[in-house]
């Protein structure tokens, strides 16, 4: 595959993001649950909004919200008083059991969460993230508008369908591809991802104005 779309995403444990980032795409922590914001939530999300769109580094940004079980409207409150909403804004829906916190068949929960989000931001520029056996568990029924970006450490892409691939989590003990990134400045090394396309192609999946 000759296109491919590399983004890091990022939290309080790495530094905040400044000019020496340099790829198109950037997915950042914004919140979890009903209580919890990111310390670098702001300053990212301020850098993203000044360095967007066309001319610009920046084909849009995403901002992640960790799911937690119910109080769904609480958590889509948080999320978007906390998040820099404008039209290259894309909300992940970060789904995990935490080592067994969370359990069971969780649909109804993750949908309406996704369902406030699509809401303001539209069903395109909704995401859901998680690896194959947390989704399989705790969000077996999605609604067929919600794409997926799959975990899986791997140099083999999880099965389809998904929207994107967090391929490693910037560890040397974890295979890539050749050329693929494990590290994206300032941040150094962290999770990154992968779209198999272009960046109009990328820009459409995710729901983004086109870009240039």
């Amino acid at each position: 595959m000759t296109n491919v779309v590399y983004w890091p995403d990022v939290s309080h444990y790495q530094v905040k993001v400044n000019d020496q980032f340099a790829r198109p795409f950037l997915m950042f922590k914004v919140s979890e649950g009903t209580t919890y914001v990111d310390p670098n939530a702001a300053a990212n999300g301020a850098w993203c909004r000044a360095n967007v769109g066309r001319g610009k580094k920046l084909v849009g940004y995403g901002g992640y919200h960790v799911w937690a079980p119910g109080n769904e409207q609480a958590q889509a409150n948080l999320f978007f008083a906390n998040a820099p909403v404008n039209p290259y804004l894309v909300a992940m829906i970060d789904v995990e059991s935490w080592g067994g916190k969370n359990k069971g068949d969780n649909s109804k929960s993750i949908t309406a969460l996704a369902n406030l989000f699509a809401a303001k931001l539209g069903q395109r520029r909704v995401k859901v993230y998680g690896n194959s056996g947390d989704l399989a568990s705790l969000y077996p029924t999605r609604p067929s508008w919600l794409g997926v970006i799959k975990a899986r450490y791997s140099s083999a892409a999880p099965p389809e369908p998904w929207v994107g691939w967090q391929y490693t989590d910037g560890s040397t003990q974890w295979p890539v591809l050749s050329g693929w990134p494990r590290s994206s400045a300032p941040f150094g090394n962290c999770d990154h991802n992968a779209y198999y396309g272009t960046v109009q192609q990328f820009a459409a999946e995710y729901g983004l104005p086109a870009p240039a």
